[in-house]
């Protein structure tokens, strides 16, 4: 995936996931690590950040929309 390669040409999957949150935002990463690390919920998540619950389901759409595209990117 876009320059992220081991010694032995392949990426682990952990590789890939910090490749493609480093595209995100600041806002964006917040989201994501709060609500899949921390497991919090949005309406949890938009108290944390102080943004509306609202604002949190677009943002999480936005993300689930960019890694379903880079997933599909061919590789080579």
């Amino acid at each position: 995936m876009d320059g992220v390669l081991t010694q032995r040409g392949v990426a682990t999957p952990t590789q890939i996931l910090r490749s493609i949150a480093a595209e995100f935002s600041r806002t964006e990463r917040l989201v994501l690590m709060l609500s899949y690390t921390e497991e919090l919920t949005v309406k949890e998540v938009a108290a944390v950040l102080e943004l509306a619950t609202s604002e949190v389901e677009g943002i999480l759409a936005r993300i689930r929309r960019h890694v379903r595209g880079r997933m599909k990117k061919p590789r080579g």
